[in-house]
Order: C-alpha cells, then sequence, then structure tokens
C-alpha cells in the first residue's frame, strides 16, 4: 500500500498542525508506505517508510497569492500521482475551491481523504463555499477528529454516513513544570471582546488579587497586568507556548462564536497533560465536558470562571480516572487501529 500525505493549505495557516501531521504520519508508516509532500525542513521525520518530497515554502501578501500556493500544490499532487498511482490520497488540510479540483478526476474519488479542521466552520458559515462543497462530499472521504463533528457533517452539511471516519486527535505529552499559573489562555482563537470586558472587571473589582489567583491570557490587541491578571500580546514559539501550558493548573479558551465545529489543538495539549480545561459554552467544549465532566467545563459567564478555578482538584479521583481515559481514547494504540479501518488494511 502506498499513501501520499499532503497539506494544501499555504505553510502559515497549517503551523499547529505539526504535531498532529508527525503523530498522524508516523503512525500510517507502521503500516504501508507514506510520501509527504512539504516544505523544505518543515518536518523532521526519520523513519524508513517516509519519503518527504521537499518543495518550495512559497510567500505570498493578498488573496491571489494565497491561491497561487494553494494551487502550486494541488498541481504537484496531481503531477506526483500520475507516476505513482497511490491507493490512497490524504489531504491533512484543504481549500474547499482547491479541493474540488483534485475531486473532479473520476480516478481520484474514491482514494481521497480529507482531514477537517477549521475548514467545516467556513463551510458552514459561508454559502458560497457550501455550493462548492456539494460537488464532492459525496464522492471523497472525510476524517473528523471528534464525533460531534461528524455527527454535524451527517446532519447539517448532509454527507454519507459511509463517507465519513473518525480518527481522534493524538495525544500531546510534554515534560510539566512547576504550576506558576492557575491559569493560561494562549491560543491564538481567545474572544477578544471577552478578555476586554474581563480586564475592565479586575481594574473595577480587583477580583483576581483578592481571590489570589495568577492568571495569563493572550490577546491580539490587549496588554494588562496588575501583578494577578497578566495579558500579554504577540506571536511567541512553540517552546515559549509548551513553557506557558505546562506551568498551568488550567487552561482557558474563550473562544468565540465563530469557533464551532472544529478540534482544538490547545485543549488536547492540556488534558493529554493533566490539565483542566475550561471553554467558552460552544460544541467543541459542550462534547468534552460532557464526555469528561470532571476535568472539562464550559462557561457562559465571566464569573464562572472564578468558581471554577477555585473548585479545581476538589474530586482529585476522579478527575484523574477521567485524564486516563482521555489518553486511553487518544492512544496511538486506537489511533493506529481506526487508521487502519480506514484505509481498510488486512493484517
Amino acid at each position: 500500500m502506498n499513501v501520499l500525505y499532503v497539506n494544501l493549505l499555504p505553510d502559515n495557516h497549517i503551523f499547529g498542525h505539526k504535531n498532529i501531521d508527525t503523530n498522524l504520519i508516523n503512525l500510517l508508516a507502521v503500516f504501508t508506505k507514506v510520501d509527504v509532500i512539504a516544505s523544505y525542513n518543515w518536518y523532521s521525520i526519520r523513519n524508513n517508510n517516509v519519503k518527504i518530497l521537499e518543495i518550495n515554502n512559497d510567500q505570498y501578501t493578498d488573496k491571489i497569492g494565497y491561491y497561487w500556493v494553494c494551487l502550486k500544490k494541488t498541481l504537484k499532487v496531481l503531477e506526483r500521482d500520475r507516476k505513482i498511482k497511490y491507493d490512497y490520497i490524504i489531504l491533512a488540510s484543504s481549500d474547499v475551491y482547491m479541493a474540488v479540483l483534485v475531486t473532479v478526476f473520476k480516478t481520484y474519488k474514491k482514494r481521497i481523504f480529507i482531514i477537517h479542521h477549521d475548514n467545516i466552520d467556513s463551510i458552514y458559515l459561508n454559502k458560497k463555499k457550501q455550493l462548492f462543497f456539494r460537488l464532492y462530499k459525496k464522492k471523497i472521504h472525510h476524517i473528523v477528529l471528534e464525533k460531534y463533528i461528524y455527527y454535524f457533517l451527517v446532519h447539517s452539511l448532509n454527507v454519507p454516513v459511509n463517507k465519513i471516519h473518525l480518527v481522534s486527535h493524538p495525544c500531546n505529552q510534554k515534560q510539566l513544570n512547576p504550576a506558576i499559573y492557575d491559569c493560561v489562555g494562549i491560543s491564538n482563537s481567545n474572544d477578544e471582546n471577552w478578555i476586554r470586558q474581563l480586564i475592565n472587571e479586575e481594574k473595577e473589582y480587583s477580583t483576581f488579587k483578592r481571590e489570589n489567583l495568577q492568571v495569563l491570557l493572550r490577546s491580539k490587541l490587549y496588554t494588562y497586568d496588575d501583578g494577578y491578571l497578566h495579558v500579554i500580546n504577540g506571536v511567541f514559539p512553540s517552546q515559549i507556548y509548551d513553557s506557558y501550558i505546562t506551568s498551568a493548573k488550567a487552561l482557558l479558551l474563550p473562544f468565540p462564536l465563530s469557533f464551532q465545529y472544529r478540534a482544538s489543538g490547545s485543549l488536547i495539549d492540556a488534558l493529554s497533560n493533566s490539565i483542566y480545561v475550561i471553554g467558552s459554552d460552544i460544541p467543541c467544549f459542550q462534547y468534552y465536558s460532557k464526555r469528561y465532566p470532571n476535568i472539562c467545563k464550559t462557561i457562559s459567564k465571566r464569573s464562572d470562571f472564578i468558581m471554577i478555578l477555585k473548585k479545581i482538584g476538589e474530586n482529585s479521583e476522579m478527575e484523574k480516572e477521567e485524564f486516563k481515559v482521555f489518553r486511553e481514547e487518544h492512544s496511538e494504540k486506537v489511533i493506529l487501529k481506526q487508521l487502519k479501518t480506514v484505509l481498510q488494511y488486512e493484517e
């Protein structure tokens, strides 16, 4: 069996996918040969069953440039497949318009699998993209990272059940540090309005100071620091991101309503490392809070945030068990079995 694995989106759109891509590529390589189209030095994978086909990391400055980069990657897929005739082509990320280009050829339809990330939200919110999605949604296969996304594709976008496959998001375990913060919220998807209002409330009531809580948040627009609520901005490398995550008791994910039917890598990072998650009342966190009610909580108002922070650790044994269950359900053993089922691999 031969598999081609590629992200059709430009590199700056998929930086956060490096960990999941590396994990999935290595797991695929357990039972098949994997060719990977990627920019120079994008992956540091050393596996005899993996061949990296390196391409230029093209930069762009506007929408035309964005689609030009997507098109070049798409044409590379078509060119490579003409030579090798892969059993399966996995599009680890894709633009709905470029996906049409790959799927129009009859010979590709049964061999293409698209891994869905934030593109489901963009399709759901855009009528034009829905029209393009209809052109291929029943012709190719869809890989989703959580069950609630599976149900959404079936019931809201009318994708046939036999075309959707669940592959759990791999864990991302790290070396933990002593807890400096009671909570951090450093995702790039944070709701700026929520953070602004939290800053204003702290200025007026000094809630975090009064409760002696250390909270660090990331914002694209605001900065603030009263010694207890710390709001920083800017882009920082993965090592700094990891150091914040692994130095906290809980992770806050105050995502906007536009974040609906996609998995959160930050949530996976936290639960993989026994760090509690507090998230907005949106489908992603609603699903996890029902499945792991002691280690993942949803909040609809900011006052809930303080109350939940103060209760962390009250049900320690139940919490430990849920963290264990989460890691088992997102383990390499489970995901390897899922991938073999998806690609109909027989021992």
